[in-house]
């Protein structure tokens, strides 16, 4: 018997360690395996009468998971993979056992169990499966859910396995302040499921393109001026993007450093910010009496009229009644009187 430790790319979940398992289990002569996607590694006990540690090493290394190895072993162990039969492009490979629970019972006998199967990447192709026969190809039609990334796809799915789309992502992020995958999906499902394994029709882990989603989600999608708020608790900088709304009361400021940094996105989709207003003077009151006297709230920086994101971020902090915090911005603002109602 024999005991190697292998470090293993691309799992992230238990559903991803399971995985890897199942697909070392199919190896004759395995006695014990243990595989754990938070150290990235696997540990695996096998009799050499039987299977080798290559054939372990390129048995995972066909799946998405890769085994991290010299060079010149990843080549001698890597597989290849056929072109789609349609377009033309190189597809990957998925595992066996996502057919049962992502085709349509009409499709199944299509599908040879029995040898390798392949996804088409390219969003523009009809395909979905295929297999290196190319005898029958599975059209994206024939799936009880669409492939997220394929064109005219109408809902696109961030999480498979708890049923989660795009604008369900996008509504926890805008009304919730929430923004990671442990975070929108208990907000929808009391019980949670990870089986990506058998539930994605990928057979890859669907937290990586549901931080794709949540990221594209962040990132603003028009031209105009964002203001830029710098939030610093008890020592602890907290930056948040917020958009130009309306406010009352004004709150002036007096011998406090105040810079005022405004953004915007370009076509790139690159912020770029200009400071204005950056005042060092050691007594500002002048300046501020002149500033306030004659701009109306909507001129004076940055302001909003609901404080609703500001107060979710900062309850978020988990802060203590009376901790200080140091609103960096120029402007008028209602927070203090949010603050104090709370």
């Amino acid at each position: 018997m024999k005991i190697i430790t292998l470090n293993i790319k691309g799992m992230t979940c238990d559903s991803c360690s399971n995985s890897v398992e199942n697909l070392i289990d199919e190896l004759d002569g395995i006695k014990f395996r243990d595989v754990s996607h938070i150290q990235n590694l696997g540990k695996i006990e096998f009799n050499e009468n039987f299977v080798s540690e290559e054939k372990i090493i390129a048995k995972i290394n066909e799946s998405h998971y890769k085994v991290d190895m010299p060079e010149k072993q990843i080549d001698k162990n890597k597989s290849v993979i056929p072109e789609c039969p349609v377009c033309s492009q190189k597809g990957a490979s998925v595992p066996n056992t996502i057919f049962k629970s992502n085709l349509i019972p009409a499709s199944f006998p299509k599908i040879n169990f029995e040898i390798e199967n392949y996804i088409c990447k390219n969003p523009d192709c009809n395909v979905a499966y295929y297999s290196a026969e190319n005898k029958n190809t599975i059209h994206k039609d024939e799936l009880k859910r669409e492939l997220w990334y394929k064109s005219g796809t109408k809902k696109v799915l961030g999480c498979y396995c708890n049923n989660i789309d795009k604008e369900q992502i996008r509504n926890a992020y805008e009304k919730h302040a929430l923004t990671t995958w442990d975070e929108i999906v208990p907000h929808y499902r009391k019980k949670v499921i990870e089986k990506c394994d058998l539930l994605n029709p990928t057979g890859y882990c669907c937290r990586e393109n549901f931080d794709k989603i949540t990221d594209e989600i962040k990132v603003p999608s028009d031209k105009n001026h964002h203001a830029k708020m710098s939030f610093a608790f008890n020592n602890e900088k907290i930056q948040s993007e917020s958009c130009c709304s309306t406010g009352n009361n004004r709150q002036k400021e007096n011998n406090v450093v105040i810079k005022e940094e405004s953004c915007k996105i370009d076509d790139k989709g690159s912020n770029s910010y200009s400071s204005k207003n950056n005042i060092e003077q050691k007594n500002y009151k002048e300046h501020w009496d002149k500033v306030y006297d004659k701009s109306p709230d909507e001129k004076l920086g940055w302001y909003e009229s609901s404080h609703e994101q500001t107060l979710r971020l900062i309850a978020k902090t988990k802060l203590s009644k009376n901790a200080d915090i140091l609103i960096a911005v120029a402007g008028s603002t209602t927070l203090i009187d949010e603050l104090l109602k709370n």
